[in-house]
């Protein structure tokens, strides 16, 4: 996999807020639904990446080097297992939409922060029909596929979604 520079794939969807601001609750419509409170913005409002996050390119044939690139960098942040297995569900869950729903390619980046691991996936898709109810419920339970944000509410601390017509950022947060 090659590590590419830390440009977002559109400048619509890099975020401004600061990650103090999100934490306060200064910003959005944050809500508890059983799992990781989830904000949703329809405009570039969200966590900001910084600069030295690391970046790498989501597409179909990445998907397994990507796991392994989280799993690296999960040790090196310093999650015991648990929390680590998590992130590397959570990452591939979200790479795996980029690549169903989010127009086949996007970006994610990874970075540590204040004791917290930060995982963003942003695509250039058509967005989120309904952000707002985004991974509420498991969806059905005889499908075989529809219930990843789901399970990322679950397995966070915290789910941040910025969509419209330009494409959807996932920012997911794991206490380390």
């Amino acid at each position: 996999m090659t590590r590419h520079d830390d440009r977002p794939p559109d400048p619509q969807v890099n975020g401004g807020a600061a990650v103090g601001d999100m934490a306060a609750g200064r910003r959005g419509d944050w809500r508890r639904n059983g799992g990781a409170p989830i904000h949703v913005s329809a405009g570039a409002s969200g966590i900001e990446r910084p600069h030295d996050a690391h970046g790498y390119a989501v597409d179909l044939p990445a998907l397994a080097q990507l796991r392994n690139a989280v799993t690296r960098h999960a040790q090196q942040f310093g999650l015991a297992e648990g929390p680590r297995n998590d992130l590397v569900l959570i990452a591939n869950e979200l790479a795996t939409n980029v690549v169903r729903h989010g127009g086949g390619v996007g970006r994610m980046w990874l970075w540590y922060l204040d004791g917290c691991v930060f995982c963003q996936v942003a695509d250039r898709g058509p967005g989120m029909r309904d952000p707002n109810h985004a991974g509420d419920n498991p969806g059905d339970l005889n499908a075989l596929t529809g219930r990843g944000l789901w399970l990322i509410r679950q397995m966070s601390h915290q789910v941040h979604i910025e969509t419209d017509g330009h494409g959807t950022t996932v920012t997911v947060t794991i206490a380390a």
